[in-house]
């Protein structure tokens, strides 16, 4: 790609970047507010339950629906007018007084991030395929940075309820993606592909992957610490590996372009997933402190960069490809922990953890036999 051309795409980059940390910010902020939602309408463990599962069932339909959208509007057009949206229904939760209307509210809050992880990723590839080189996993960074952002201020408002903070979290996602619109380019009409198509050999593979990789991660963030409190430590050391994982993610994700740029996708995500493993392992067998922030580390590294570069991939299958990858992934990621829980109740915390090592090694196999990562760095279709 041209100097120009890099230059003259500076600012839509930028933009989206922007709408990738808005959400990644509303997140951390909705997760903050769950216990707050929780303590205000009185709610039984299998009540909250039933919001979430709400939550999870308003992303899987608009996946779906924001693909055929992203087929036939314009891509940044699209993702501007899905972050607003988002930012609309954040505070719905913090407005409701009974369970069957925050249910509702929380199917909004689930269809609004749905529908902006779908389109916001692919506006982010139509980028990519631009300036013909490898920048997807600094967007994913954007989001890292976000939730934790999100979270840090859930924290501190937590003493003020649910409201305080995601009003605060719906505001200044709403500011920011706003804020994008004067950068972000119209963009393009995304590829559709053929969701009635039986999925070819591809699509599974970057489905299973990105199912795979985000099963690890929601796994690791629900059960990282009550692992290492099992083994004898207090509630404040057992928040380390968590910390660690999520820090390391951050910190591989920003210089995981750099890294996909000189060594290819297929050996960044052949190696993490290596790395994971190794790291799944480790806490597996030792589930001190010391040794979880090292392994949880290992995993955050080992993981930072596989969803960036199957999101890569699947850009070049079409929209729908990419609202069934992402389905594919959240699905992994409400999975982790319940997975977890049912090994752990069954056996053992510790079997549930090597259980997700096995997963791991299954990415790295996957990886390094397929051929779905070749375009990134050599520009052919995947097979």
């Amino acid at each position: 790609m041209s100097r120009a051309w890099r230059l003259a795409d500076g600012p839509d980059r930028m933009a989206t970047l922007a709408v990738f940390l808005a959400n990644g910010f509303g997140m951390g902020a909705w997760a903050a507010a769950i216990p707050a939602l929780k303590a205000h309408l009185a709610l039984s463990d299998g009540q909250l339950s039933v919001a979430l599962f709400s939550f999870a069932c308003g992303a899987f339909i608009s996946m779906p629906l924001a693909g055929w959208i992203g087929a036939r509007v314009r891509t940044g057009r699209a993702t501007l007018a899905a972050g607003v949206a988002f930012a609309g229904v954040l505070v719905l939760p913090s407005l409701t007084e009974m369970l069957p209307l925050l249910c509702g509210a929380a199917a909004l809050v689930g269809a609004g991030t749905g529908a902006v992880d779908v389109l916001m990723n692919v506006h982010a590839g139509t980028i990519e395929r631009r300036r013909d080189a490898p920048i997807m996993s600094s967007f994913h960074a954007a989001y890292s940075l976000g939730g934790m952002a999100g979270a840090v201020l859930g924290g501190s408002l937590a003493g003020m309820g649910a409201g305080a903070i995601l009003g605060a979290g719906a505001t200044l996602c709403g500011v920011v993606v706003l804020g994008a619109a004067r950068g972000m380019q119209a963009g393009v009409i995304a590829p559709a592909g053929n969701p009635l198509a039986v999925p070819g050999r591809a699509l599974w593979t970057l489905g299973l992957l990105a199912l795979l990789a985000l099963m690890i991660e929601g796994a690791v963030a629900d059960w990282s610490g009550t692992l290492i409190a099992q083994g004898g430590a207090d509630v404040r050391s057992a928040s380390v590996g968590y910390g660690a994982f999520a820090c390391a993610m951050a910190g591989g994700r920003l210089s995981g372009d750099w890294l996909v740029g000189r060594l290819g996708a297929t050996r960044i995500v052949g190696a993490g997933g290596a790395l994971a493993a190794v790291g799944l392992s480790l806490v597996t067998w030792v589930p001190t402190p010391l040794a979880g922030a090292a392994g949880f580390g290992l995993v955050g590294l080992g993981l930072a960069n596989v969803v960036p570069a199957v999101f890569s991939a699947t850009g070049r299958l079409g929209a729908a490809a990419a609202a069934a990858v992402l389905t594919a992934g959240y699905a992994g990621l409400l999975m982790g922990p319940v997975a977890i829980g049912s090994v752990a109740t069954a056996a053992n915390l510790s079997w549930g953890m090597a259980m997700l090592a096995v997963a791991a090694a299954v990415v790295s196999i996957l990886a390094v036999t397929s051929v779905v990562f070749a375009p990134i760095r050599h520009g052919a279709e995947p097979r």
